[in-house]
């Protein structure tokens, strides 16, 4: 089996298939995780999302670079939580 073919297991009962990360460092990853709080973990969660939601932002100024922050922040809205949802929540803050 070829290594972008291995699957390795995760931490509940799934597996996942990585091509950049060795059997060894997977499993020094995964027992780092296992020793955090459960505080620090959703820490890091938090972070993690946070991110997410910064990245995706920049994309959609990168890609409508006219667009004002509340128009960006209102398109990341509509991403994360649909038409209707966002319109809502949009025509109560204005």
């Amino acid at each position: 089996m070829s290594r972008l073919a291995r699957r390795l297991p995760v931490l509940y009962d799934h597996e996942v298939t990585t091509a950049d990360t060795s059997a060894a460092a997977h499993a020094a990853q995964i027992a780092a995780i296992r020793r955090l709080s459960p505080e620090a973990r959703v820490r890091i969660a938090a972070e993690m999302s946070q991110a997410a939601r910064e990245i995706s932002l920049e994309g959609i100024r990168r890609r409508n670079p006219a667009l004002t922050d509340d128009e960006a922040r209102f398109e990341l809205a509509r991403l994360l939580y649909g038409d209707d949802l966002a319109r809502r929540a949009y025509r109560r803050m204005r």
